[in-house]
């Protein structure tokens, strides 16, 4: 579709992110990247954004992650404010693998004063969970997660995460337990739209995360 006569138009950015994905469930990292590339030369009707936040990712599957800052870099400085805050989460991330705490903590700590209202507050604090869970500071990645559920006790990730992070270090099991099971109760409401309790079932799968922490 890519190289049908004429170019493919205003499907474009769908062409692209179909065959990245494609090759992405393939492994084929090395080709997702040389996409990419390409893409990003010929490409017409397609956000930058996604050809850069792609080469990340495939550059952190195949272990380079300098060459992963550099696409981190690239996505934040071709992002709109749309997009702006899941990069720089994204380069966070690049900087966790890369074993550099203390920048991703500036960063985080940064991010905290840009987005301190709503849903922007709660992923940053998410993020900045993360960050502190790989320096091995599990008190205030625990207090972070706190945060997010006094704001609001029904978010599913965090009730799991808080969960997790408590089990793991063998701490308040009964606590750990109930967060992880009130994050499957909720999940199971969210994918079903209802706002009762549910069961699992051929209709009703848990998802597999949350499972995994219980």
């Amino acid at each position: 579709c890519l190289e049908q006569s004429g170019g493919p138009g205003q499907q474009e950015a769908e062409i692209y992110s179909g065959l990245i994905r494609v090759l992405r469930l393939q492994h084929k990292h090395e080709a997702m990247l040389e996409l990419c590339k390409k893409g990003l030369v010929k490409a017409q009707n397609t956000n930058r954004v996604l050809f850069h936040t792609e080469m990340l990712r495939a550059h952190q599957y195949l272990g380079d992650h300098k060459a992963a800052m550099t696409a981190a870099d690239a996505a934040v400085q071709d992002a709109g404010s749309q997009q702006l805050l899941l990069c720089k989460r994204l380069r966070v991330d690049v900087l966790i693998q890369a074993g550099e705490h203390a920048r991703a903590l500036v960063e985080c700590q940064t991010m905290l004063k840009e987005y301190n209202k709503g849903g922007d507050l709660r992923d940053v604090r998410a993020t900045l969970s993360q960050v502190y869970q790989a320096m091995g500071k599990m008190d205030e990645s625990e207090q972070q997660l706190r945060m997010i559920l006094e704001a609001d006790p029904n978010d599913a990730t965090a009730n799991n995460d808080l969960g997790y992070v408590m089990a793991d270090r063998n701490k308040e099991l009964s606590e750990a337990e109930r967060l992880v099971r009130k994050a499957i109760e909720l999940d199971r409401q969210q994918s079903t739209g209802s706002s009762t309790p549910l069961k699992a079932s051929k209709d009703v799968v848990d998802n597999a995360a949350y499972v995994d922490s219980l």
